[in-house]
């Protein structure tokens, strides 16, 4: 059976214990990733550092879920534009990574869910973070420029500050999410869990 996932990435972290009670009954499994039902058949994983997977992915249900979600946050932003996808096949004989998709042996335990959703999370969270350095990063640079061929920076005292609050903003974003490179408790001691984290890794080329 072929299974579609989706991951988006909230800018913002995830107080997993408001999201337990905005889905009163709807908790499957409790930890970080948090399990919902999200309705439609579907379930929702979600990540402290932001990150919100849907097994199998459905629009309706989807939106549902992080709408909901967005009203336990402060920064409510979500990037739907910049996603992942992933298709899991269930009842392949044996657990592995490949391109763009994931073999499993039998149907999904949840642990397996959990494995799969935190690396698919954090692939979307790291592009997310990526995109955001870069930016502040280009626009300082044309500023770095101007200082060292004109050796002075064309930007009222309110612009510069603006450009620091980038920078800052960024920085606290980057230092909140630093939890995103956590190998998930499930892998510690189990070896073929283990072995599919790194396999996942691996896959998603995430340093």
């Amino acid at each position: 059976m072929r299974v579609p996932l989706r991951a988006w990435y909230f800018h913002s972290t995830v107080d997993l214990k408001k999201v337990r009670e905005r889905f009163p009954g709807r908790v499957l499994s409790p930890g970080d990733p948090i399990v919902l039902d999200a309705g439609d058949g579907s379930v929702a994983l979600v990540t402290s550092f932001g990150g919100l997977v849907f097994w199998p992915y459905e629009e309706a249900s989807a939106r549902a879920v992080a709408q909901a979600i967005q009203e336990t946050l402060v920064d409510t932003e979500l990037s739907v534009g910049l996603e992942e996808r992933l298709v899991v096949e269930t009842s392949r004989g044996q657990d592995r990574a490949l391109y763009n998709e994931v073999w499993l042996s039998g149907e999904p335990r949840v642990e397996q869910m959990k494995i799969i959703a935190t690396v698919l999370a954090q692939s979307v969270a790291l592009e997310n973070l990526e995109g955001e350095a870069d930016t502040a990063l280009e626009q300082f640079q044309l500023h770095l420029h101007d200082l060292r061929d004109r050796r002075s920076i064309r930007l009222s005292s309110k612009q510069i500050l603006q450009q620091v609050g980038v920078a800052l903003g960024t920085r606290h974003d980057i230092l909140l999410n630093l939890a995103l490179f956590d190998k998930p408790a499930e892998c510690w001691d189990n070896e073929g869990l283990n072995r599919l984290y790194g396999q996942m890794f691996e896959l998603f080329e995430i340093p």
